[in-house]
């Protein structure tokens, strides 16, 4: 009876995409070292119009930050990177061998990668400025080449098909990659990415790196909405700009939020280390998106889920998420991590909420004790849970409602819609060996992205490479 209370309705885990933090920013480690800055029209033009995925980076600006010196032989890293990227495996590895070794041979300013709705893969091509000394560097990477159909096909896991003074690389069969490569240039003959007229300008005029991908084909959205965003490495940081919109370069406005309302912050303790929070005009509206989320959650976070969408339908303003996470999961030892969350609704509904709550848990055989105040103790055993009426808002909480000073999150929750806060400590999950700072800001027509090391003087990528456990 009790041990269903913790379970069902406290156990709160950060998202778990979190802990996939590591792999997305090498694969994208891996996309700005092979990508471009200007995208040029001879490659673009070679790209089907129904690409879902589009991506050009500025090689000049990577260089600089992962640390590397430019060489008549090519990419020279320093050491520490160098033993770091020795470790790398299958075609993770492929990649950066083809790369490291053709540079000197290629345009190294105007790469590409793209993905085609036929396939599961991603494309990366550029032009050959040197065919003789490419060649050379090709043959002695894969071993042996191969002439079918008017392509030269360097075989592996990860294959090469040149024609001309362009070349492919992909993932499929060698077999195939000359009829992926050729009904690819037949479709871009008919109509190819440029036609895209705001997409492809987007990417083109972009800082560190453009990407835009089509949300259609994740099966989110009906139509043809992309996720545009412009990536800039820094010192310390890397920073996404990210944007939702059409074809023709209109921007989808964020629709069915109001700013943030960052009082919650008074209750959230110098030692949490996460906070989350989102203005919402109607809680239907958030209901319905948690719904879309179902299959992608875990069966012990949709129990949680459906338990809570009842409140969240009556959400009328900030809903708020603040704990302290360092890598533990909820079932070591018993462990609950402190959390607190806050809900903005009419107030004849947190009234009624936190009696419907306390009234569950005492079904459930906790103990629960009032203040008078409008708020409950609720003790179980081995924790405390705090439900009430807090400034408004439906309050839950495994610490007491206690007011504190200013908050060192409230920067990120500063006139906007929404905000996030994550202070990744060294070793979570067996990430980084340092602090990860992750910061987001809502607003009404962008989605800014930070990721920094705040302890750590020098380039981001060169520092992400070296944190990596």
């Amino acid at each position: 009876m009790y041990s269903s209370f913790p379970q069902h309705i406290f156990r709160f885990k950060l998202i778990k995409s979190v802990t996939h933090v590591s792999t997305g920013l090498f694969m994208l480690a891996l996309l700005l070292l092979t990508s471009c800055s200007k995208t040029d029209t001879t490659l673009m033009d070679s790209i089907p119009a129904d690409a879902d995925f589009v991506a050009v980076v500025d090689m000049g600006e990577v260089v600089k930050n992962i640390g590397c010196e430019i060489t008549s032989d090519g990419p020279v890293f320093p050491p520490e990177i160098q033993s770091r990227i020795g470790n790398l495996g299958g075609d993770n590895k492929q990649v950066y061998d083809i790369f490291a070794n053709v540079f000197p041979y290629i345009d190294a300013e105007h790469l590409m990668a793209f993905a085609l709705k036929e396939g599961h893969y991603a494309i990366f091509t550029y032009l050959i400025t040197d065919a003789e000394g490419y060649a050379k560097a090709m043959e002695e990477l894969s071993g042996s080449k191969e002439s079918r159909d008017g392509y030269t096909v360097y075989p592996g896991n990860m294959t090469t098909v040149v024609k001309g003074n362009q070349a492919w690389m992909t993932s499929c069969d060698s077999r195939r990659a000359t009829d992926v490569v050729a009904e690819m240039l037949d479709k871009a003959s008919e109509k190819n990415f440029t036609s895209n007229r705001g997409l492809a300008e987007f990417i083109s005029d972009s800082g560190t790196a453009g990407v835009v991908v089509n949300l259609a084909a994740t099966g989110l959205v009906e139509t043809e909405t992309w996720v545009a965003a412009h990536i800039t490495l820094g010192d310390m940081s890397a920073k996404a700009d990210i944007q939702l919109m059409m074809s023709d370069g209109e921007i989808v406005p964020a629709q069915g939020f109001c700013n943030v309302d960052k009082g919650f912050l008074r209750y959230v303790p110098e030692s949490f280390n996460y906070a989350v929070g989102v203005g919402v005009e109607s809680g239907e509206s958030l209901a319905g998106w948690l719904k879309m989320m179902m299959p992608m959650l875990s069966f012990e976070q949709r129990g949680m889920l459906e338990t809570a969408l009842p409140f969240i339908s009556k959400v009328k303003g900030t809903v708020a998420v603040a704990g302290r996470a360092d890598g533990r999961t909820v079932d070591e030892l018993g462990y609950i991590p402190p959390m607190l969350m806050m809900v903005k609704m009419e107030q004849a509904d947190v009234d009624e909420s936190v009696q419907a709550l306390v009234t569950l848990v005492r079904g459930m055989g906790a103990s629960v004790a009032a203040d008078g105040q409008g708020r409950y103790e609720v003790s179980a055993p081995g924790m405390k849970v705090y439900i009430g009426n807090v400034d408004g808002s439906l309050g839950i909480s495994t610490v007491p409602f206690e007011p504190t000073k200013n908050s060192h999150m409230a920067s990120v929750f500063k006139t906007c819609l929404g905000g996030a806060y994550f202070m990744m400590p060294s070793g979570f999950d067996g990430m980084f060996n340092r602090d990860v700072l992750l910061r987001a800001n809502l607003q009404q027509q962008s989605l800014q992205i930070e990721i920094a090391y705040p302890d750590t003087k020098g380039p981001f990528l060169k520092t992400y490479i070296e944190s990596l456990q």
